[in-house]
């Protein structure tokens, strides 16, 4: 989430870019780490944190939300795949297709969000 951006430089951080509406990318030159982020959020600056994931080899990055893609397999409707599923917070549809939703994660941000995306994998749904 934004920060002030002067203060975040106390932390090591320098703002680099938005992301979205709702966030900004911080850059350090230092290795950080969950307990880096939860001081951070602990400080009040910011409320939420998470790491940006770098593919050195293409140099994509990655930012995990707490947002995923869910296709159902064929038969399977959203009601009845949704219904009493509390991992989830809320799901839309995907423009244009009748069976990919955009779902909201319960388990929350980052590394989270990743563990509950490979929790998914496997769902029968």
């Amino acid at each position: 989430v934004n920060g002030n951006p002067d203060l975040m430089a106390e932390w090591g951080l320098r703002a680099s870019r938005p992301l979205g509406s709702d966030f900004m990318v911080y850059e350090s030159t230092s290795q950080l780490d969950d307990a880096f982020f939860g001081r951070l959020i602990a400080s009040g600056l910011v409320e939420k944190a998470v790491s940006v994931f770098r593919n050195t080899e293409t140099g994509t990055e990655a930012v995990l939300l707490n947002e995923a893609l869910v296709s159902l397999k064929s038969g399977m409707t959203a009601e009845r795949f949704f219904e009493n599923r509390s991992e989830f917070l809320g799901y839309r549809p995907l423009g244009g297709t009748p069976d990919q939703f955009i779902v909201t994660l319960a388990a929350g941000y980052g590394e989270q969000a990743l563990s509950a995306v490979n929790d998914l994998s496997s769902d029968p749904g």
